[in-house]
């Protein structure tokens, strides 16, 4: 015994064992002989070649019922919140179905009920006293089980299953409208309506008043034989259920209203080619589109339907028309390429031309420029050159007057310190003269101090450099430093 529940998928064959069967579990035990009980948990099972088998449990909350068909052909519906052992003894299919919830007055349902005999059909709710009637089986306990006990899980002794009929058995229809819930009987079927959306899994049971059909498709076909596709939105009210159920097509909406559309705009499309259709799909479905559609009204007002709106999305061409259409703007779109490319190279031959011409144009304009720019250089050249020749000649012409004038100035100021030593020696000799010195033995006096003295005055400096000049006497270097470096050289001259 684990800790999770087992299945109608446990099965087992054991000769001698035992099982126990947890509460919330159920098996069918078979013995050798064959037979077969069942035993509902808490319960230990001793066996001795046996075939063991834990039954599947189906449970239905409180909107929704259990509809259990049995081996002998039998239906029973059991309202929740109920559950049920599904036993292959008893039982070859058990199914957890949902009440019908109608949840406000637009919303209805239509029911047919199995009865003996002929019956006139009931197209409006009942009369209060038939209240049951009109609204399916109340969702209410029975005084009395109408299902199989959780614990045994056997039939009741009444159950409520499906009764048998003559040959003479006919459909009595009603309509049921919301808000309200039931869950329908046995010999009771709740139409389908088809439903337009391919997302929807199954019919719906439940009809709303208000329908809004979008993207209706109604296919037509142009003059000249382009086939297309009108897309366009519904909305649409349902006024008379019994006329929807009776004259359109097996209560299809959808398909009837498309139909309806059909009837009307085809034999308008065939009249009008293809490059025209729109503009008068568009004029025709404008404000007074109803007025324009004479047929598709008459047959909602026959089915019980009101059009409350009616709007035009979009008118496609089919994959034929489209592909023609495709090669009729590839072929318009390559002769524009053509004619605007065959432009586009006159535009770029004659660009090219006046390039060409402008590029000349400015080749010589520039070989001008340049020309009168080299012109300018030379002309430059000539005249730098001629003012740099002008300004070396000025250069020369006045390094040649400084020359000059410093000649001058130097022989000035030379002529200048000769005479003042001149002027020195005279002084000097008078000087001495007037002193009653002999010059001459005082400038021979060999090495006295006195006649250093005398010989280094600047005067007599001055008078020895001028008589050795004119050779009266030798300098210090000629006389070897005799007579302290003067010696008269004619003595006739002394």
């Amino acid at each position: 015994m684990g800790i999770d529940f087992r299945s109608g998928s446990y099965s087992r064959y054991v000769r001698f064992g035992k099982r126990t069967v947890k509460d919330g579990e159920a098996v069918a035990l078979w013995n050798m002989r064959g037979v077969h009980r069942q035993i509902v948990g808490p319960a230990l099972v001793r066996m001795f070649y046996c075939h063991i088998r834990f039954l599947d449990r189906y449970s239905a909350k409180a909107e929704e019922y259990l509809r259990v068909e049995f081996v002998d052909g039998r239906v029973e519906h059991l309202p929740g919140p109920v559950s049920l052992y599904k036993n292959p003894v008893y039982h070859s299919r058990v199914e957890i179905q949902e009440v019908v919830k109608l949840r406000s007055k637009a919303e209805f349902a239509v029911v047919y009920t199995k009865v003996a005999g002929a019956i006139a059909d009931v197209s409006a709710p009942a009369a209060a006293d038939d209240e049951d009637a009109s609204k399916g089986i109340e969702m209410k306990p029975s005084a009395k089980p109408l299902y199989h006990s959780v614990r045994s899980g056997l039939p009741s002794s009444e159950p409520t299953s499906e009764p048998s009929f003559s040959s003479s058995t006919s459909l009595v229809r009603r309509i049921v409208q919301g808000p309200t819930a039931f869950m329908p009987s046995v010999s009771e079927e709740v139409h389908a309506f088809s439903s337009p959306s391919k997302s929807a899994s199954k019919p719906a049971n439940v009809l709303n008043a208000n329908q809004t059909f979008e993207r209706v498709e109604v296919a037509l076909k142009s003059a000249d034989g382009g086939a297309c596709s009108l897309f366009l939105n519904l909305d649409l009210r349902v006024t008379d259920v019994g006329a929807l159920l009776d004259f359109a097509d097996g209560g299809d909406l959808f398909k009837t209203a498309s139909k309806a559309l059909s009837s009307d705009l085809l034999p308008m499309a065939a009249g009008i080619p293809w490059d025209d259709l729109s503009g008068a799909v568009c004029a025709t479905l404008a404000d007074s589109a109803l007025a324009k559609l004479p047929k598709f009204v008459q047959r909602m007002t026959e089915c019980g339907v009101a059009v409350t709106n009616l709007t035009f999305l979009s008118l496609d061409a089919s994959s034929a028309l489209a592909s023609v259409l495709r090669s009729k703007a590839a072929k318009e779109e390559s002769d524009k390429l053509a004619r605007e490319r065959a432009s586009f190279e006159r535009d770029e031959t004659a660009a090219i031309q006046e390039g060409q011409i402008a590029s000349a144009r400015g080749a010589l304009a520039v070989e001008k420029e340049r020309a009168a720019q080299e012109e300018g250089v030379a002309d430059l050249k000539v005249e730098r050159r001629r003012a740099r020749v002008e300004k070396e000649q000025e250069l020369t012409r006045m390094e040649k007057d400084f020359e000059v004038e410093m000649g001058k100035k130097a022989f000035e100021v030379s002529d200048g310190r000769e005479q003042t030593k001149n002027e020195e020696t005279v002084k000097f000799l008078k000087e001495l003269k007037a002193l009653d010195v002999d010059l001459t033995a005082l400038l021979e006096g060999g090495e006295n101090a006195a006649s250093k003295m005398v010989r280094a005055a600047p005067a007599i400096e001055a008078l020895a450099e001028q008589m050795v000049k004119r050779g009266f006497w030798s300098g210090p270097e000629e006389a070897g430093g005799r007579n302290g470096g003067f010696e008269f050289v004619n003595s006739a001259r002394k």
